[in-house]
């Protein structure tokens, strides 16, 4: 009988340390992804500023050289000199704000996957509207802990107003 009490007190403890290390993770791991929000928002919003000022320079490099870029209703747009072409045009056609919103952020650290909502504030004809969108980017961690944009598209989530 003290054998079996003796083992069972042993599985007892080793289950409470085991839970403890795990939740322990568990809260490293939360506490890891809000820094990764964070990093995450900040790139976002200086994506939008960029965008503001008609400066694909602010956020180009955002994408990696073999980043696929899928803009609505076109076809894919592979690597970042090409993706900045795309936004250099689109700059110019009277886009005159946005804003990010993230939805949801989720990934093993190496490779992060984001939803979120865009608004966008267009001028055409001296008249404004709005445009919202919802999108899709999957970031990838660079060897200097930066993350980089490895596939980003979106499509019309509301009307125009």
């Amino acid at each position: 009988m003290k054998k079996s009490s003796l083992i069972l007190a042993l599985i007892f403890t080793i289950r409470i340390i085991y839970s403890q290390d795990n939740n322990n993770a568990s809260q490293s791991g939360m506490m890891d992804m809000l820094k990764l929000k964070t990093l995450i928002q900040e790139n976002n919003l200086n994506f939008a500023k960029g965008v503001s000022k008609s400066d694909v320079s602010a956020f180009g490099d955002l994408y990696l050289e073999n980043a696929k870029f899928l803009p609505p209703g076109e076809d894919f747009i592979t690597g970042n000199s090409q993706i900045r072409k795309w936004w250099d045009v689109y700059l110019k056609s009277g886009i005159h704000s946005m804003s990010i919103n993230m939805v949801s952020l989720a990934g093993d650290g190496d490779v992060l996957y984001e939803t979120g909502q865009i608004s966008r504030e267009i001028w055409k004809d001296n008249k404004a509207s709005m445009q919202y969108d919802k999108y899709v980017t999957v970031w990838r961690l660079q060897d200097d802990g930066s993350y980089k944009i490895v596939l980003n598209m979106w499509n019309t989530d509301k009307k125009v107003e």
